[in-house]
């Protein structure tokens, strides 16, 4: 008698035609790469009215060839500034903003928190503001 091994049947590991599909990595194809571009600006879009509403500079930049960031400054101390990114998790496929240091900040689904944690990394410890 035959066996028959599922985990080698061909349609196992393939979706079916019309299934959606998520890639594996945002940007890991073109369609993948505007979506990721999308989700990248709407979560910076909203982190920056939070920033702004705070009193704090912050304009979402769009370099060529480069990912897309936003710019955050402190209007006490303009040498206080950083760039921050909106990044999935490759593991979990959580949106997460970053520090352009490779820090992580807080999940995209919590703007306010990451908003303040930015704001207390970007003053010297004699800034109230």
């Amino acid at each position: 008698m035959a066996h028959h091994d599922s985990s080698r049947d061909s349609t196992a590991s393939y979706p079916r035609p019309g299934e959606q599909v998520r890639a594996a990595l945002p940007g890991s194809h073109p369609a993948g790469a505007a979506l990721s571009a999308q989700n990248q600006i709407a979560f910076l879009d909203t982190l920056a009215a939070e920033v702004i509403a705070r009193g704090w500079t912050a304009c979402i930049s769009t370099p060529p060839g480069r990912p897309v960031r936003l710019f955050v400054q402190n209007p006490r101390d303009p040498a206080m500034f950083a760039y921050i990114a909106a990044a999935a998790d490759g593991n979990s496929g959580e949106w997460w903003y970053w520090f352009g240091w490779a820090e992580r900040i807080a999940p995209a689904a919590i703007p306010a928190t990451a908003a303040e944690v930015i704001a207390s990394s970007l003053r010297r410890p004699t800034d109230p503001s």
